[in-house]
C-alpha cells in the first residue's frame, strides 16, 4: 500500500514539475521584482495625477469638474479612461474629446507618473518619449505582464471611482487604450453604476491571460485592427471567449482590417462606439 502511495506521489510531482516548466519564466519572477512603484499607498494621491474633462468645458480643473458632476444637466455620465503604457499622449486627449462631446465627463488617471514608476512601452533609446522603454519592458517590472503593475492601475481606478460615486449617481464607463485596456479587463468588481467597459486597440493574447479578471456581467466592447503590431495575436485577439453562455450578449467587437494602434481614428470606430454607448 505504501509503495502505491509513493508511486502516485512521484507521478504527481512529475506532472506538476512539467506544468511549471510550461509557464513563461517571467511569471515566476514576480516575487523578486522591485514593485515599490506599485505600493497601494500611492493610489491615495491619484486625483493629483488625473486630467479632467467635462462637456462644454473641455479639459478643466478638479473643482470645476466636481461641480459639473454634481449639477450640470449636460453631464449624462462619467468615463474613467486609462492611458496606454507611455502615459497621456495625444491619443488619450482625442478619446476624451470623443466622450465629452457625447455628454460624458471624463477622468484620465496618469499612471506613469507614480513615484518610481516607468513607461512600459518597448521603445528604443532613440525615441526620447520612450527612452529606456525597451529595457524596462524586457525587465518585466514595467509591463502589463506584471500582476503587481495591473493591481496598482486598478487601485488607482478604484479611488477615482469612489470619488465619482461620492459626487453623482450617474452611469460610469471604464475605458482604456492599449495597456489601459488591459487595466480595464483586470478590473474584478461589479457595481450598479458601472454600465460598461470599453477596450480600445488591445487584444486578449494568451501571454496576458493571467491578468484577466473582468466579470462577464459587465457589458464590454472591443475595438481592434486585425494586424495591429502593438496588440499581440491581434488577428485572433477577440475577448469574446470570456463571455460564455448567457453572458455572450454582453460582448460586442468591432474587428477592422488594418495595422493601426491609435484609438478612434476612423468613422466606423467612432460610429460603432457612439451607438454602443447610446
Amino acid at each position: 500500500m505504501n509503495q502505491r502511495i509513493h508511486q502516485r506521489i512521484r507521478r504527481l510531482v512529475a506532472i506538476l514539475t512539467c506544468a511549471a516548466g510550461l509557464l513563461p519564466a517571467a511569471w515566476g519572477q514576480y516575487s523578486n521584482w522591485n514593485n515599490a512603484a506599485y505600493d497601494k499607498s500611492h493610489a491615495a494621491k491619484v486625483l493629483e495625477r488625473t486630467v479632467f474633462y467635462a462637456p462644454a468645458a473641455g479639459a478643466t480643473y478638479l473643482v470645476r469638474w466636481e461641480e459639473a458632476l454634481r449639477s450640470d444637466p449636460r453631464v449624462r455620465g462619467v468615463v474613467i479612461h486609462n492611458h496606454g503604457c507611455g502615459g497621456m499622449w495625444g491619443w488619450e486627449t482625442h478619446v476624451a474629446q470623443f466622450y465629452y462631446r457625447l455628454g460624458l465627463a471624463v477622468a484620465t488617471p496618469e499612471f506613469v507618473t507614480r513615484p518610481g514608476n516607468r513607461t512600459g512601452c518597448p521603445g528604443t533609446n532613440n525615441d526620447s518619449a520612450l527612452q529606456g522603454g525597451g529595457e524596462n519592458y524586457r525587465a518585466g517590472i514595467f509591463t502589463a505582464r506584471n500582476i503587481a503593475r495591473m493591481d496598482a492601475r486598478t487601485d488607482d481606478v478604484a479611488v477615482v471611482l469612489a470619488h465619482i460615486k461620492s459626487l453623482t449617481g450617474k452611469p460610469i464607463f471604464l475605458s482604456g487604450h492599449s495597456e489601459g485596456a488591459r487595466t480595464v479587463y483586470h478590473w474584478d468588481r461589479t457595481d450598479p453604476q458601472i454600465v460598461g467597459a470599453i477596450l480600445h486597440n488591445q487584444s486578449c493574447s494568451s501571454g496576458y491571460a493571467h491578468i484577466w479578471r473582468l466579470p462577464p456581467q459587465v457589458p464590454t466592447i472591443q475595438i481592434l485592427e486585425r494586424n495591429d503590431p502593438w496588440s499581440p495575436d491581434a488577428a485572433n485577439g477577440s475577448c469574446g471567449f470570456r463571455f460564455t453562455g448567457e453572458w455572450s450578449r454582453n460582448f460586442t467587437i468591432l474587428m477592422q482590417e488594418g495595422t493601426n494602434h491609435n484609438p478612434l481614428t476612423n468613422e466606423q470606430a467612432r460610429t460603432t462606439l457612439r451607438i454602443w454607448i447610446e
